[in-house]
């Protein structure tokens, strides 16, 4: 009896460990006043102290696994303006969950635009993904850390 117990558990657990899904951050800010605003895509995590504008889904498609799911990734804090030089002090660096793969960008850059009477700076990056699946991506700047989950490439 026990090792049919065995090997049904040996058969079924598989199952359950694909099962399990990606803990995917959403966005839990109203818009930053002087940070590019929200869209039906797009919205802001984090807080004032470092926060970052993610899919209001969770799921990072990018411009697909072809171009490694390429995209602009915007990071904003209270008090940053665009020519500082201050986006220098961001780093990110991102781990996938599922199979250990891992980056690091301290290439940051600066935005700066406006329209209607609307001006916004932000911290711009480039982010490219080896792989799809859940990761984890650790952004700071000094002494502030914003850790963010998301599934690429779903």
């Amino acid at each position: 009896m026990f090792r049919l117990v065995f090997v049904i558990l040996l058969l079924i657990l598989p199952r359950f460990a694909e099962a399990v899904e990606c803990p995917v951050s959403k966005p839990n800010m109203v818009d930053p006043i002087g940070a590019l605003k929200s869209n039906d895509y797009h919205g802001w995590f984090g807080s004032s102290e470092l926060a970052a504008l993610i899919p209001h889904s969770g799921r990072w498609m990018g411009m697909g696994e072809d171009y490694n799911f390429r995209n602009k990734f915007w990071w904003w804090r209270s008090g940053y303006r665009a020519g500082s030089n201050l986006e220098k002090s961001l780093t990110i660096y991102a781990k996938n969950l599922d199979n250990g793969d891992s980056f690091s960008i301290d290439r940051a850059t600066n935005a700066r635009a406006g329209s209607d009477n609307y001006e916004w700076d932000s911290m711009l990056v480039g982010m490219e993904y080896s792989s799809r699946g859940c990761w984890e991506i650790i952004g700071s700047f000094g002494k502030q850390k914003l850790v963010i989950v998301l599934e690429v490439g779903e």
